[in-house]
Parts: C-alpha cells; sequence; structure tokens
C-alpha cells in the first residue's frame, strides 16, 4: 500500500470516528431530543439543561458561594470534633490532662448538626436554603463560644 493510501484510508476512519461520536451525542446529523434544548447526555440521548446563558456563559446556580461557605464551614467543624477527640485519645495513653467530657460529648454532637443542616442548604433552593445555611453559621458560633472562647 503506498503512503497516499494510508492517508486515504486513515482520514476515512477518522470521519467515520467522528460521526459515530456526533450521532452518539445528539450533534447536528444526530437525532433531536425532544424537550431538551441544549446538549444532551453521552450514551443516555436524555437532555441536560444547561441554565440560560448570558453573555455566552452559562450562568452559575444563584446561592451557590453560599453553600460553598456553609458547607465549608460543617466539615471545618466536623475536622475539628475529630482533632477534638484525637487528642482525647492521646492524652488517654499518655496519662496527660485532656478536654473534660462536656467538649468530648459536645464537639461531635455540634458536627453532625452541622452537617445535617447543611444537608437540608444543599438539597433546598431559595429562603429554606439561606436558613439553613444561617443554621450551619449558628451551631458552629455555639459550639465555638461554648468550647472555646467561654
Amino acid at each position: 500500500m503506498s503512503a497516499g493510501g494510508a492517508a486515504a484510508s486513515s482520514a476515512a476512519a477518522v470521519d467515520s470516528a467522528a460521526a459515530t461520536v456526533q450521532l452518539s451525542t445528539g450533534g447536528a446529523a444526530g437525532p433531536a431530543v425532544e424537550g431538551a434544548p441544549g446538549r444532551a447526555e453521552i450514551g443516555t440521548g436524555a437532555g441536560v439543561e444547561a441554565g440560560p446563558e448570558v453573555g455566552g456563559r452559562v450562568a452559575k446556580e444563584p446561592g451557590r458561594w453560599w453553600r460553598g461557605l456553609t458547607g465549608s464551614v460543617a466539615a471545618g467543624l466536623a475536622v475539628l470534633a475529630v482533632g477534638v477527640l484525637g487528642v482525647a485519645v492521646v492524652c488517654l495513653v499518655t496519662g496527660a490532662p485532656g478536654p473534660g467530657l462536656f467538649l468530648l460529648i459536645g464537639h461531635p454532637v455540634a458536627a453532625v448538626a452541622a452537617l445535617l443542616v447543611q444537608r437540608v442548604a444543599d438539597r433546598r433552593n431559595g429562603a429554606v436554603a439561606g436558613v439553613a445555611g444561617v443554621g450551619v453559621l449558628v451551631i458552629t458560633l455555639v459550639a465555638l463560644t461554648l468550647f472555646w472562647w467561654a
């Protein structure tokens, strides 16, 4: 086979692969997905609503930064609870005085409460999500006040 023949067969294979990909993703040559303007998921044929376009970009979901902030606070409180429990174990092993029972129970309870309220904030929209986010901040503020600042 000549070099020109190999190049022609490679180009045909690439064109065939591109057409297959275009058909499977619902491209210009593929079937239209009813009720789904925008993008289609690969392999399912179901449409994915991307949200309104603003200035050529897809707009982000409102409240996303708030959920990120309160989620980070809840996760930080959980890490703090694990740290307090770890310090208690080290103090128990070494015989050193450690955190009291109030802290050992209070930190995990506050962390679980904050994570549960954050779950509500992540799964709901509107005012409910906003109030749940405020709840995470209040739980964290109460925990820090009772266990560290008081």
